[in-house]
C-alpha cells in the first residue's frame, strides 16, 4: 500500500510538471513527464494506459529530442510488451531502438537493446541467436568499461548455456558475473546469479551445494524485501 501511495504521489507530481511544460510549450518536458506517467502506470499494472502514455511521448520525442530520446521510449516499448507477452512487437520495438543509439554510437544503450533482443530470442527458443546478442552486448560494455552491464550479460551468457545443458559453461559465467555484482555491492543482482548457480547445482545433483547457493540467495531476497 505503501508503494501504492508513492506511485500516486508521484503520478500527482507528473501531471503537475505536464501542465507547466504545456503552458510553456516545452515538448521535451511534455514528452518527459508522458514517459514518467507511462511508466507509473506500468507499476500499477496498466499496461494498455502506460502503452498510450510512451506512444503519445515516442510521437514528440521523434520529432524534438534526440535520437538517445527516442532510442529510451522505445526499449520501454519493447520492455511493455515482453510484459504483454508479444514478443514479435517486443523486438520490433528493440530493434528500432538499436538503430537510434547506433546513430549516436552509444555503446551502453546499444548493449542494453541487444541484450533485450537476446532476450527475445531465447524466449523464443532461438539460443544460437540469443547467445550472439548476448556476445554482443558484452563486448559493448566491455569497451566502455561498464561493470554492471558485463555482469549482466554474463548472466544472461550463461542462462544460455544452461538451456543447452552446457552446465559447466553455465556455472563459469554465473561466477564471473557474480564476483563482479559482489564488487559492486549489487545485491539484487547477486541474489539472482546465486539462485542460477543453485539451479545448476541441482541439476548436477551437487544437492549440498544447490541448498548452500539457494539459502544465500534467499538471504539476500530477505534482506531487500
Amino acid at each position: 500500500d505503501r508503494m501504492r501511495g508513492d506511485i500516486d504521489s508521484a503520478k500527482n507530481n507528473y501531471q503537475t510538471a505536464l501542465g507547466i511544460f504545456e503552458s510553456l510549450r516545452d515538448m521535451t518536458g511534455i514528452s518527459h513527464s508522458l514517459h514518467l506517467l507511462g511508466n507509473c502506470e506500468w507499476k500499477k499494472g496498466n499496461l494498455d494506459e502506460c502503452s498510450k502514455l510512451y506512444m503519445r511521448s515516442l510521437e514528440i520525442r521523434r520529432e524534438h529530442c534526440s535520437d538517445e530520446e527516442i532510442g529510451k521510449t522505445l526499449l520501454n516499448l519493447g520492455s511493455l510488451y515482453v510484459s504483454k507477452k508479444d514478443l514479435p512487437v517486443a523486438e520490433e520495438y528493440y530493434k528500432e531502438g538499436l538503430e537510434f543509439f547506433k546513430k549516436e554510437s552509444n555503446h551502453y544503450h546499444i548493449g542494453a537493446a541487444l541484450n533485450n533482443l537476446g532476450h527475445v530470442s531465447y524466449e523464443n527458443g532461438e539460443n544460437i541467436i540469443a547467445r550472439m546478442h548476448y556476445n554482443e552486448a558484452l563486448r559493448m560494455f566491455e569497451e566502455i568499461g561498464s561493470k554492471s552491464g558485463i555482469a549482466k550479460s554474463l548472466n544472461n551468457l550463461g542462462s544460455t548455456e544452461f538451456q543447452n545443458g552446457e552446465y559447466k559453461a553455465a556455472e563459469e559465467y554465473y561466477l564471473r558475473s557474480l564476483k563482479i555484482r559482489r564488487t559492486l555491492g549489487d545485491l539484487a543482482g547477486e541474489a539472482l546469479v546465486r539462485f542460477n548457480i543453485g539451479e545448476i547445482k541441482l541439476h548436477l545433483e551437487e544437492i549440498d551445494a544447490s541448498l548452500s547457493y539457494y539459502k544465500d540467495a534467499l538471504k539476500l531476497y530477505i534482506e531487500l524485501g
